[in-house]
């Protein structure tokens, strides 16, 4: 069951990452390392376009709409029923294959504004990490001007704002805080929660690390599945009817 972070005290976060405020040691970083992989965005193969558009068609929904297409059409003797749903169907596949095709661009954008260095905490000390070595329970160090290496809950954030705008599109800087948040929260609500490939505006803010596999940036983008639309569905039903008994 995935932990809404932002519901926690930064203590309570602290706790259930196994970390401290004086961060990780290193042996503990390189088995965490080891346990959780690399702290990457990672995608699956770029799909050719006509995969891509046939997969739209790959829905139990879909199937349904070209079974009644053909029962309209023989059984029924209804060809501009059946060429309605079969328009429809086409419709459908072009709304989700244009859909996917964003999505795997956006996951290509979100790799481009991945950061290579980061500051974290190992033993109370300050010390560059690369990015893809963090691992969940780091204490992340940033100063204005640096990009987020990864998701975290914030521990320290005086004066801070954050630049979202790749995340939510606002091109306003957000104020941020480290007192916990009750009830759920959208993203760009999340006001405890640094996330990463944002940048930070002002302030000298830490935050304790997740990492790439639970991040904002690839819940967003990478959680694209085929549905169907309204009036896909509207389709779907009138078809249902259309079916003898």
């Amino acid at each position: 069951m995935a932990i809404n972070w932002h519901n926690l005290t930064a203590e309570e976060v602290i706790s259930k990452l196994n970390s401290s405020r004086s961060g990780l040691s290193q042996e503990e970083a390189r088995n965490r390392r080891h346990e959780h992989g690399p702290n990457e965005l990672t995608e699956k193969g770029k799909r050719p376009a006509i995969m891509l558009f046939l997969r739209q068609f790959a829905s139990p929904l879909i199937y349904i709409l070209l079974a009644a297409a053909l029962i309209e059409f023989f059984v029924m003797r209804k060809p501009t029923d059946a060429s309605v749903i079969l328009a429809v169907v086409f419709i459908n596949a072009v709304i989700g294959f244009v859909q996917e095709g964003r999505a795997e661009r956006a996951m290509e954008a979100l790799k481009r504004l991945t950061v290579s260095q980061a500051k974290v905490l190992r033993n109370g000390s300050t010390v560059p990490s690369p990015a893809s070595h963090l691992v969940p329970g780091d204490i992340v160090v940033l100063e204005a001007g640096d990009k987020i290496p990864a998701d975290a809950r914030l521990i320290e954030a005086a004066s801070l704002s954050v630049d979202e705008s790749i995340l939510t599109g606002e091109s306003v800087p957000v104020e941020k805080f480290t007192a916990a948040m009750e009830g759920e929260a959208a993203i760009a609500d999340m006001g405890n929660m640094a996330h990463m490939g944002c940048a930070v505006v002002t302030g000298r803010p830490s935050g304790i690390a997740e990492t790439a596999a639970a991040t904002a940036s690839v819940n967003i983008s990478s959680n694209v599945y085929w549905f169907a639309t309204p009036m896909a569905i509207s389709t779907a039903m009138m078809a249902s009817t259309t079916i003898p008994m």
